[in-house]
């Protein structure tokens, strides 16, 4: 492991307080199996020995000593498992504590990163650099304890044990670790880009798989299973080819250590060639001692593999770890003893990159309670407008008001959780019952007369009536089971649950078909018509807008014109050519 990757680890320790928490329980389960496993060696090291005391007992022909022989191993095989029990008792307890921590706080870092970050990486990149990765870690967390440690121990118990034997059996061993270790330091630079190969292979692999199994809906319904599986079956056989060869060129590497093993082996019996009777029992436990260290040898071999794989995943898992968010709490965040929902967008400037702004010199002010729609060309900035709202991003100039206070102060995680609520175009429903997936945007806080009124307000009533569970109904991953109406309506209803004083509704109507879409917007005719918070509603269709207070109309990452309904179809300007396109026809 490379002094890069221990700077971050202890990076991430110092700035994590879970991990620091955490660290005196693995430090206890670790000591306490550290010490089992001494106790296991010393233990195995005694049962090795038994096989020079039956010998010897039967050269010398020693009665007593071959009598009691049964009764004594018997006993020292079994504490040796009790040992052994106890040993992998907590081994199990550390794994579990230990994959407990690594998993939840990479998902808990994942959650926390800003929207930039989960838009440069698609869903199949973050699984793999989350949930392999955390895999790959455990098992190099697992090699370097849990099969490394003991390894070395016995290396370090049974390689002076040869000396008692003579000086001739440990200087053998010695010589064998030493050159097996050599050889493996020889190994790495050649093996060490092979695993790099291997892991950028199998990251294909992987995000593409991934890829299938996202959006098995488009392909089942343009009827092009064939062409996808075949792509991927050739993915997968042009990374079988190149494994083909990698691993014929990794074997001969592996060989060399083979070879070490083998040659100490004969050595090993060159100096048994010329012993004494009377040396039998030495003999026998020197070859028995001796085949214990060549056995772990291999396993010593398979941990460098471990740590290469292992090396590359914790490292992609600490630059997540270790990423700043780019929208993050404020040092010192500030929360007002009551929000109104009052919002004004300052000289507001914004792009992706500085040097190619969506959003410029945006002026808008919104009064509580008041419902202002954004309405534009697809890429005119409306929901860009409505993402800065959210603080899924700060702008590059200029600022966003929440009642005279700047976003940027407030405290982001109390906005978010108590302030604002979104309908999504696409909302996204978790694989749970609609109770649940209503009562979630209050962390599962069910209060029955809250929910009731949610649904009354999204109009969810007539259609939990037709189902025999009704509000305890599973409705399966994203909401399958429903049609788009219904998963529309009960996103309304999360949102409502959560008694926002600002309320966004990003196109929440454009994917419907129209009976879906009149059953949504008598929901939003009726949160206009109840006026309880802020309301931004971004819409092509005109039926959802023209009761609005304030209409804004976008065009190019500007404000070209703002006032009512009737004011703007007066105009001969943007508005009044959307609206005559819909009447055409044209605008949908």
């Amino acid at each position: 492991m490379n002094n890069e990757l221990i700077r971050k680890i202890l990076q991430l320790y110092r700035s994590n307080k879970r991990l620091q928490e955490a660290f005196p329980e693995l430090k206890a389960l670790a000591l306490k199996f550290f010490g089992w496993q001494t106790l296991s060696e010393f233990s195995l090291v005694g049962q090795v020995y038994f096989i020079k005391f039956y010998v010897d007992a039967v050269t010398n022909h020693d009665l007593t000593r071959l009598y009691s022989l049964p009764v004594a191993a018997w006993l020292i095989y079994r504490m040796g498992l009790w040992l052994h029990e106890q040993q992998d008792n907590c081994k199990n307890d550390f794994y579990m504590r230990f994959r407990s921590v690594l998993w939840s706080e990479a998902h808990r870092k994942e959650l926390t990163l800003s929207t930039d970050w989960h838009i440069a990486h698609g869903t199949g990149e973050k699984e793999a650099i989350i949930a392999k990765n955390t895999n790959k870690v455990d098992d190099l967390v697992d090699a370097f304890l849990f099969r490394a440690f003991p390894l070395t121990l016995r290396l370090v118990l049974t390689t002076p044990a040869m000396f008692l034997l003579g000086a001739k059996y440990g200087f053998l061993a010695l010589a064998t670790v030493a050159s097996y270790i050599w050889q493996l330091r020889r190994n790495e630079p050649l093996v060490s880009p092979m695993h790099a190969e291997f892991n950028s292979d199998n990251r294909k692999l992987e995000l593409f798989g991934s890829e299938l199994t996202q959006n098995w809906r488009p392909i089942r319904a343009f009827g092009i299973e064939d062409y996808f599986a075949d792509r991927n079956e050739q993915l997968l056989r042009w990374a079988a080819g190149r494994e083909h060869t990698r691993h014929r060129a990794w074997r001969k590497i592996m060989l060399k250590l083979d070879i070490v093993v083998i040659t100490y082996s004969a050595a090993l019996f060159g100096v048994v060639i010329n012993a004494h009777a009377s040396d039998l029992g030495s003999i026998a436990l020197a070859i028995a001692w001796m085949q214990r260290i060549y056995s772990n040898f291999y396993n010593l071999s398979d941990f460098q593999r471990s740590l290469y794989h292992g090396k590359h995943a914790l490292g992609e898992l600490l630059d997540i770890m270790l990423t700043v968010p780019t929208v993050r709490q404020s040092v010192d965040p500030v929360w007002p003893k009551e929000i109104c929902g009052q919002m004004e967008f300052r000289n507001l400037c914004f792009g992706y990159r500085e040097e190619s702004p969506i959003l410029s010199n945006i002026n808008l002010r919104v009064e509580a309670n008041q419902i202002v729609a954004l309405i534009g060309k697809t890429g005119s900035g409306k929901t860009t407008l409505a993402s800065l709202a959210q603080r899924e991003f700060d702008p590059i100039q200029g600022s966003i008001m929440l009642d005279g206070l700047d976003l940027r102060t407030l405290d982001f995680r109390r906005y978010r959780r108590e302030a604002i609520a979104v309908v999504h175009q696409h909302s996204s429903l978790f694989d749970d019952t609609i109770a649940n997936n209503i009562t979630i945007s209050r962390e599962l806080t069910r209060i029955e007369e809250d929910l009731q009124l949610a649904c009354r307000q999204a109009f969810l009533e007539e259609f939990l009536e037709r189902l025999p569970l009704g509000l305890e109904t599973m409705i399966g991953e994203n909401g399958i089971r429903l049609s788009g109406g219904q998963r529309q309506r009960i996103a309304i209803a999360r949102a409502l649950y959560r008694k926002p004083k600002i309320l966004i509704l990003d196109e929440p109507t454009s994917a419907l078909d129209p009976d879906s879409q009149a059953q949504v917007q008598k929901a939003i005719d009726e949160l206009i018509r109840r006026r309880t918070c802020t309301i931004l509603i971004i819409a092509h269709r005109f039926s959802t807008i023209e009761n609005a207070d304030k209409i804004v109309v976008l065009d190019a990452g500007r404000i070209v014109e703002i006032g009512t309904h009737e004011e703007l179809s007066r105009k001969n300007g943007l508005y009044s050519h959307f609206k005559n396109l819909e009447m055409g026809g044209a605008l949908v």
